[in-house]
């Protein structure tokens, strides 16, 4: 498994997403949706989140979705991947979410720009995770699934290369896998660090949030600094999906 991790951690950074293909599924609708069966698949997934907080990232709150259209029992079966179906689409809402908002900093009378960009659309990219936050663990450790692993990772590909470019990034050479490289280790590292936070408004999270920017105005753009990143990166993963499987009390990653 920790060959697998290594692997797509180097694949999420070194851009083998090329970065035309980020941006157009960042802009386009859930893949998880279809209407070949005349049932509308997003509707039920945005109905079953309502179900999470209670009964997790489960397969049991999309039947009860399913239930609350009126539908056959059966109809849960049109999620081949179960759980990872919904992640997939809560997911990839934020993310379209998270667009709209940088686009609406941007246009604000006081446009916000660059760096302070880029710590806003973090930090409001996390806040998304509250009303789940106690689940949240289940959702990680569902993502690190091998058979889950390559579609986390491309959604968190997409998030990293929105912030950068609505933040005003255009470069082409070393400097455009250092900078995702960076907010990946930023963001993974924080939200590790959020879902055991127990401090009033998560502000423990905000203040180690604003720590791990300030920590990344040292970094130069050097191709031993890519290669750190991308192991910091990896570490980062393995911890946080050791974590998350351990407090679920699940040892093995055959699935």
């Amino acid at each position: 498994m920790l060959g697998r991790c290594k692997v797509l951690s180097r694949w999420i950074l070194t851009g083998s997403i090329k970065r035309k293909g980020i941006r157009k599924l960042s802009n386009g609708k859930s893949s998880v949706n279809d209407t070949q069966s005349g049932i509308d698949r997003n509707a039920i997934l945005s109905a079953a989140l309502q179900y999470v907080p209670k009964t997790g990232w489960s397969q049991e709150s999309i039947q009860q979705a399913v239930e609350s259209f009126g539908l056959p029992g059966v109809a849960h079966g049109l999620f081949k991947q179960g759980p990872g179906d919904l992640i997939e689409f809560y997911e990839s809402n934020c993310n379209r979410d998270l667009v709209k908002y940088m686009e609406t900093l941007l246009s604000s009378e006081q446009p916000v720009k660059g760096p302070q960009l880029i710590q806003r659309a973090v930090e409001h990219r996390l806040q998304m995770l509250i009303p789940y936050i106690d689940t949240w663990h289940e959702a990680m450790a569902i993502k690190a699934y091998p058979s889950n692993m390559p579609a986390a990772l491309e959604r968190l590909a997409v998030m990293f290369d929105d912030i950068w470019y609505h933040a005003g990034d255009r470069s082409t050479d070393f400097n455009w896998y250092t900078k995702r490289g960076i907010l990946g280790v930023v963001y993974c590292s924080t939200e590790l660090y959020m879902i055991q936070d127990h401090s009033v408004d998560f502000q423990d999270t905000w203040n180690f949030l604003h720590q791990r920017f300030q920590d990344t105005r040292t970094i130069t753009n050097s191709r031993k600094q890519i290669d750190n990143i991308m192991e910091e990166t990896y570490n980062i993963t393995v911890a946080g999906l050791t974590t998350v499987r351990n407090i679920l009390g699940v040892n093995t990653w055959n699935r």
